[in-house]
């Protein structure tokens, strides 16, 4: 299975050749961009999450595994952390691109171009940057992100990749809360749908908590998830999802994604 390994200079492992897939080679995002674009999703995070001080990731090395046609999910991320000092290793599984056939279109209606393999990318990568905020290198005890609800690890990262992608992100937010309202109206499902409508549960908690609440969340000792959001915003799962629903359909969060969004440096 090919590696590609995020170093400086990024480069392809030599004697290594992406998975041939039978469909014609119809993309120009190839092997060599996709390393490109890899490193730009590493920029767009560490500026977002600056705030965790000059390498927010942490001591790690992101390998990016290109998969062929039995793939059945655009992109997934594995973390192998070996303590707090250690080097983490990152592996990203990403459908090769010319296994994408010629009507592919994502959720948001992109192509399988540049624009759709960074989006994945940073989507993925994202819950990385999350994770080492609730790591040992920031707090000493306390819940891991990837033990939070998959609500709001799938939910958190959608929201930081609509953050970091300025008005590409701020568009996809529009359609995506217009889905949102005519799928479920008022509504949030976060069991059947942590990807949409977590984002939005996320969206409206920084909305009305602030970057703060968000920071102050990741920060928290408490042993586990639901404790730490009750200290941040007095409600749970539960009732976070029906507030931040009842503020979709009345006016379609509009206040609360404008503060969201501009949080994490999006306009």
């Amino acid at each position: 299975m090919p590696l590609l390994a995020l170093f400086l200079p990024l480069a392809i492992a030599p004697g290594e050749a992406a998975p041939r897939c039978t469909r014609p080679r119809h993309l120009t995002t190839d092997t060599r961009a996709l390393t490109d674009l890899l490193a730009q999703a590493r920029t767009l995070l560490d500026r977002r999450f600056s705030w965790l001080g000059p390498d927010p990731l942490g001591p790690a090395q992101v390998h990016l595994h290109l998969e062929g046609p039995d793939r059945r999910r655009p992109g997934e991320a594995a973390t192998l952390s070996r303590g707090a000092d250690e080097v983490r290793f990152i592996d990203i599984s990403l459908l090769q691109p010319t296994c994408h056939p010629r009507s592919f279109r994502s959720s948001f209606g992109q192509t399988a171009d540049e624009h759709y393999f960074l989006r994945t990318l940073v989507h993925e990568l994202s819950g990385e940057y999350l994770h080492a905020a609730t790591g040992p290198r920031h707090k000493a005890t306390g819940w891991r992100f990837y033990a939070a609800p998959s609500w709001f690890v799938q939910g958190a990262e959608e929201l930081v990749t609509m953050q970091v992608r300025g008005e590409v992100g701020a568009r996809e937010a529009a359609l995506l809360v217009a889905r949102e309202r005519e799928a479920g109206g008022g509504v949030l499902d976060l069991a059947a749908d942590p990807y949409g409508a977590g984002a939005l549960a996320v969206a409206w908690l920084v909305g009305e908590h602030g970057e703060d609440g968000l920071r102050g969340l990741l920060a928290s000792e408490a042993g586990g998830f639901e404790e730490a959001l009750v200290q941040v915003s007095a409600a749970g799962s539960g009732a976070l999802a029906r507030a931040a629903g009842e503020r979709l359909a009345r006016d379609g969060l509009t206040e609360h994604l404008e503060r969201a969004l501009g949080a994490g440096g999006a306009r």
